[in-house]
């Protein structure tokens, strides 16, 4: 072979070279991230429990605070929990839930139970499928309804063994994204004012929410539903009240 053919012969191998690279450079980092990805369990945690957590937030937002409503008025066929209530005329309700904040992260608590316990009994066949050893202690887990988000803390140990190799995780977060704690304390605070004037100015809310959309809806039996809707998040929160009603014909 020539010297020109020489040189057009590594001119080839230097640019298949340099393509090789850059395919390399660019494609396995994703190759990798996938892979930690299907191994990770707090990867797979996450993605099992953010959905139905979400799902269940939103169930209990629109009964007013309860997945199962105990005193409750019926809007629109759903019923709607009191957080405010007398069956009496010009007297001020009293509230029925004065912790709501609490209530809320108790049903939401309760609510998931069964979705982490399932997450994680599949997350150990998962494992075992692949030939690992397995060994899952269950501590319990704790959810916070904070600014922003919904925390959850799984205090699950969880061992994964294989070929002499043995890695422990010994506890996982789960984060959703929402503004349910920004809602119940715009909730909280018309509740009290239905305490000491009978009544709620939406609009205030509203001028110093603006991502907020608040209705309130009266009933014929001196009842309102409030309903406040994130704009952004589209979660909606819904209760009732029932305080300083007029009497018939007064």
């Amino acid at each position: 072979m020539g010297k020109k053919g020489q040189v057009t012969l590594f001119v080839i191998l230097a640019i298949v070279i340099v393509v090789a690279g850059v395919l390399v450079y660019s494609f396995l980092p994703k190759m990798k991230s996938s892979t930690s990805s299907q191994e990770n369990p707090a990867t797979y945690i996450q993605s099992c429990v953010s959905g139905p957590l979400i799902n269940y937030s939103h169930v209990i937002a629109k009964n007013g605070g309860t997945l199962k409503p105990d005193h409750s008025f019926v809007y629109l066929g759903q019923p709607v929990d009191y957080l405010c209530y007398t069956n009496k005329y010009f007297t001020p309700c009293t509230v029925e839930k004065p912790m709501l904040v609490s209530i809320y992260t108790n049903q939401l608590t309760n609510s998931i139970n069964s979705t982490i316990n399932s997450c994680f009994d599949s997350l150990v066949k998962d494992y075992q499928k692949k030939g690992y050893s397995v060994n899952l202690n269950k501590k319990g887990y704790d959810v916070k309804v904070l600014m922003n988000q919904i925390f959850v803390t799984a205090n699950y140990t969880l061992t994964v063994s294989k070929g002499g190799n043995s890695q422990t995780y010994n506890s996982f977060n789960i984060i959703a994204n929402s503004n349910i704690y920004q809602l119940l304390s715009i909730a909280y605070n018309i509740v009290n004012w239905e305490t000491i004037y009978g009544d709620a100015d939406v609009n205030v809310y509203m001028d110093f929410n603006p991502d907020v959309k608040l209705q309130k809806v009266r009933q014929e039996n001196g009842t309102k539903v409030y309903i406040i809707d994130d704009r952004n998040t589209k979660e909606e929160f819904r209760f009732a009240t029932r305080s300083l009603v007029m009497a018939p014909g007064s």
